[in-house]
């Protein structure tokens, strides 16, 4: 793991330790939730097309170096939930397992304004489409 902290402890870290990690992406001044965006959105792409849903996708379980925590509620075909009624509902659920809401949070936390174009372009990029979510 590369960094300590979590999204989550936004509130609880000094500025200079997360300007430490978010100095890291590869990023443009006012777009860094962009940047956090296609990193997360091409891991979430690998993951469904290894057929892998962590089911906990929330600032908590992502670092500020962009990383994913917390396998422990995973599902794969190898490791299937064992609730048949929960699995019944995996397709539902790989559709919902989507980082939009870390990416706003992100985004509030370096005072950048969501670009939701851009964002929504991002997700399209990987195969996603939000506004045929159901």
């Amino acid at each position: 793991m590369e960094c300590p902290y979590r999204i989550s402890d936004f509130g609880f870290i000094l500025r200079s330790e997360l300007d430490r990690y978010v100095s890291k992406w590869n990023a443009s001044p006012s777009h860094k939730h962009l940047y956090a965006a296609e990193v997360l959105v091409r891991n979430l792409r690998l993951l469904h097309d290894h057929h892998v849903m962590h089911n906990a996708m929330h600032p908590q379980n992502y670092t500020w170096a962009l990383e994913l925590l917390d396998f422990e509620a995973s599902r794969t075909d190898t490791y299937p939930y064992d609730n048949p009624d929960y699995e019944a509902c995996v397709p539902m659920l790989l559709e919902a397992e989507l980082v939009q809401t870390i990416i706003n949070y992100i985004a509030w936390c370096l005072g950048e304004t969501p670009n939701y174009p851009a964002i929504e372009s991002i997700f399209g990029n990987y195969g996603y489409r939000l506004n045929e979510l159901k």
